[in-house]
Order: structure tokens, then C-alpha cells, then sequence
């Protein structure tokens, strides 16, 4: 079932929570709202379940305007972070409550829960209080109740966020093949990238309110639309290094090695640490620091004043204080307005380096 919004706001007072939101989930997909904490993730959700009113803008539900309906009327479930399980009850009677309120007979709840039990692997701890069971298990139960409601969409307010790093990961690989086993339109809330990157079909990344970017994981990976996309997407996070003014273009503040031709407003070059690489000629620096993450090695060195972080495949020895050149691919090179934050497109920056370094 699809889910519309259209132009969305909602105001706290004199705050502004949410600016002008619009973006379609089409059915059977599932899309993860990103961004930092306090952005109006939650509150959008909210605001699609019905637990809270739109100062403005619509929401549509298979096509109805469900903007003023109750949240039992929209056709929509949801999975909170803090589980919602009521401690009196066991995991049966969570799982099933909501069956329950809405006067189902025994024999479909017997058959609703025993499928849901079946999937999430809960049929031993049926009998359980929530106290009895890991976070992980709390988890399951939530998302049983999801399951036995048999609505068409289903909404996630970071439901992982409570579990340790181990079970996010098993948690977010069963939530992904129960929402394809039941061709459910979810929308998943999060502040993880790792869950966006991994989980979604697609990626509504918010900023203050306000939609900075919405594409696939990997165009947004690939393509940032501004410098908070860039920055936000990666770990460790995108290089910004500044320009400066040169010939007909732009340079490097303080080395002619990276040279931005077509003019020079005020401008930052954006490169993943993972597109550098050290190559003897390139553009020079000292190393600064070093960490050795087990697979990977970061690598940071101080260039024309600016710091840049390599990351490289396994271990590497460099120290403190070591002379180091890099380079990387100019299809690598992302260029970013410094007054509007928005990428620059139709300049073509290039490395001009020595031909040992080509």
C-alpha cells in the first residue's frame, strides 16, 4: 500500500520541527528516514501513524487522505524503540493483544500467533514475562505483534537502537526477510547510517527538518547533493578540503598539485578517505596520526594546512611526523558551494601531478 506526503510541516510553538516534507513510499517498499538526532525523524513518523497532527500539508494512505483519521484507521502498525511490551503480560498475550481489543474469534488469533511465533522463533518462550527475555527477544514479540495485525504497512521508530552491535546486525537481517517475505511497505526510522545503507530501497535524509536528499543508498553514497549529505554518509566522514583562487580556476589553498578549472567561487573538494591513496609524486603532507582498525588502517596527514584521512586495506606502519604524497581518481573529486552547501556540477577538477604518480 502506498504512502503519500505532501508538503508536511509541523510547528512546536515558534519551532519549526518539520519544513515542507514530500517524498511517496510506493507499496512493498522500504524506506529508511535518516539523519542526526533532534532532525524530526520521529516526529514525521508520528505524524504518518497519526500519533501526532501535521500543522500542515497531507498525508495519503493507499491513495486516502487519512490527515485527520485516528491511527486505528489508517491500516498501519507500529514498532517502537522502547518495545512497548506490558511487563503483567507474557509473550503470547503481548504478541496477540491487539487481536484481542479488536474482537477477533480464538481461532484466528491461535492461527495468527502460531505463524508469527513460527517465523520469529518465539513458540518455546510463549509463556515468558518480558523480564525473562534478552533485548533481542523483546524485539521479536514487537515485531510479532506487527506481523498478527496483518496491516499492509509498517511503520519502525529505531527499534534496533537499544540492542548491542552483534544483535542490530542479526536484527536488521530478519527484519529485512520478514519485510520482503510479507511484501510490506515499511518505513524505518534511524539515526545508524549502517541500517540506512544496508536495509533500504530507499533513503530520505533529513537536515533540521527539511529533506536534503532522497535516492538509493548508493546514489546517495556516490552523489551527494550538498556538503551535509557528504558529510553525514561515510565512516570516517568525507574530506572537505578548501580552494582557493588560481589562473582561471582554483587551487588547493597553498599547493598548485589540485587545480579545479572553470572559474572559483568559493569552494570545497570533497573525497572519501577510501577513494585516497598514497603514490609517490602526488600531492604532498606529513602524517599526523594513524589508526588501526583490525581490516583497515586510517591514516591522517596534515596538506597545505588541511587535514586529509586516507583509509587503507590492512595494517600500515606509518608514524607520527612521516612524509607521505597521495592522490586519488578525479571521478572520485566531489566539489561543493561553500555559501550554499549545494554540489557543483560543470567543473572539472584534476590533479596535477608528476608522471611517477600517474
Amino acid at each position: 500500500m502506498r504512502i503519500e506526503l505532501n508538503q508536511v510541516s509541523k510547528v512546536f510553538k515558534n519551532a519549526v520541527a518539520l519544513d515542507d516534507i514530500s517524498f511517496t513510499v510506493e507499496s512493498g517498499e522500504l524506506v529508511v528516514i535518516l539523519g542526526p538526532s533532534g532532525c524530526g525523524k520521529s516526529t514525521l513518523l508520528r505524524i504518518v501513524a497519526g500519533l501526532d497532527d501535521a500543522s500542515f500539508g497531507t498525508v495519503r494512505v493507499g491513495g486516502q487522505d487519512v490527515t485527520k483519521l485516528s491511527p486505528d484507521r489508517r491500516g498501519i502498525s507500529m514498532v517502537f524503540q522502547s518495545y512497548a511490551l506490558f511487563p503483567h503480560l507474557n509473550v503470547a498475550e503481548n504478541i496477540v493483544f491487539g487481536l484481542r481489543i479488536r474482537g477477533l474469534g480464538k481461532a484466528e488469533i491461535r492461527k495468527r500467533l502460531d505463524h508469527a511465533a513460527g517465523m520469529l522463533g518465539l513458540g518455546e518462550l510463549l509463556d515468558r514475562k518480558p523480564a525473562q527475555l534478552s533485548g533481542g527477544q523483546r524485539q521479536r514479540v514487537a515485531l510479532g505483534r506487527a506481523i498478527v495485525s496483518q496491516q499492509p504497512i509498517c511503520l519502525m521508530d529505531e527499534p534496533l537502537s537499544n540492542l548491542d552491535a552483534k544483535l542490530r546486525h542479526e536484527m536488521r537481517r530478519e527484519i529485512l526477510e520478514l519485510q520482503r517475505k510479507l511484501r510490506m511497505t515499511m518505513v524505518y526510522v534511524t539515526h545508524d547510517q549502517v541500517e540506512a545503507m544496508t536495509m533500504a530501497d530507499r533513503i530520505v535524509l533529513l537536515d533540521h527538518g527539511r529533506v536534503a536528499q532522497i535516492s538509493s543508498p548508493a546514489e546517495l553514497y556516490a552523489r551527494p547533493s550538498s556538503l551535509f549529505a557528504a558529510q553525514f554518509i561515510g565512516s570516517p566522514p568525507m574530506n572537505m578540503l578548501a580552494l582557493e583562487p588560481f589562473g582561471e580556476g582554483c587551487a588547493l589553498a597553498g599547493s598548485e598539485r589540485l587545480i579545479v578549472r572553470g572559474g572559483c567561487e568559493p569552494l570545497l573538494l570533497g573525497v572519501r578517505p577510501e577513494d585516497v591513496r598514497p603514490a609517490e609524486g602526488g600531492i604532498p603532507g606529513v602524517v599526523i596520526r594513524t589508526e588501526y582498525h583490525g581490516a583497515d588502517t586510517l591514516v591522517a596527514a596534515q596538506v597545505s594546512g588541511q587535514e586529509v584521512v586516507m583509509r587503507l586495506y590492512g595494517k600500515h606502519d606509518y608514524q607520527a611526523g612521516d612524509a607521505i604524497h597521495m592522490i586519488w581518481d578525479r571521478e572520485s573529486s566531489h566539489l561543493f558551494s561553500v555559501e550554499s552547501g549545494e554540489r557543483r556540477e560543470g567543473l572539472e577538477p584534476r590533479l596535477v601531478l608528476p608522471e611517477t604518480a600517474r
